[in-house]
C-alpha cells in the first residue's frame, strides 16, 4: 500500500512541476496557404523557456519541429523549422508569437503577439500557446 501511495504522490508531483505548452508552426506568410500543422502540446519542467519546448518538440516529432539556427550571445536565431528555411531575399523570417487564445487562421496574430525576448528568453507557463510563423516584413519583431 505504501508504494502505491508513494507512486501516486510522485505522479501528482510530476504533473505539478511540469508546464504543458502548445506549439504551432506556420510555414507561409499567408495563413490560408500554410501547410497545416495542428500544433502539439509538449511538457517541460517549470522554469524553462520556449527554447526548451522547441528542443523537446524536435526530439519527439522531428518531421514537424526540427530546426536550424545561428547562435548569438543573446540566444539562437532560428533559420529553419520543419525543413522550411527562412528566405531573406523575399523578406521571410521565422517570428515567434505568444497567443492569448488558440490559433485562428482567419484572425492571425500581429505585432502585439510578438514575444519580447525570443525563444531562449521567453519563460513558459502552463497552457501557454506559441506560434513560430515564417512571415514577411509586415510583422515587425519587437526591440528590447
Amino acid at each position: 500500500m505504501e508504494s502505491t501511495i508513494t507512486l501516486l504522490l510522485a505522479c501528482l508531483l510530476g504533473v505539478a512541476l511540469a508546464e504543458n505548452v502548445t506549439y504551432h508552426v506556420w510555414n507561409n506568410p499567408i495563413p490560408e496557404k500554410v501547410v497545416r500543422n495542428p500544433g502539439q502540446v509538449f511538457s517541460v519542467p517549470k522554469g524553462r523557456t520556449f527554447g526548451d519546448v522547441m528542443n523537446v518538440a524536435a526530439e519527439q516529432n522531428p518531421t514537424e519541429y526540427r530546426y536550424t539556427y545561428i547562435q548569438y550571445d543573446f540566444g539562437r536565431l532560428f533559420t529553419g523549422i520543419g525543413g522550411v528555411s527562412q528566405d531573406p531575399g523575399n523578406n521571410r523570417y521565422w517570428v515567434l508569437f505568444k497567443l492569448g487564445e488558440e490559433l485562428n487562421a482567419k484572425n492571425p496574430p500581429n505585432n502585439k503577439n510578438l514575444t519580447e525576448y525570443g525563444a531562449d528568453g521567453t519563460f513558459v507557463e502552463n497552457n501557454d500557446i506559441f506560434l513560430f510563423w515564417l512571415t514577411d516584413g509586415s510583422i515587425r519583431p519587437r526591440h528590447s
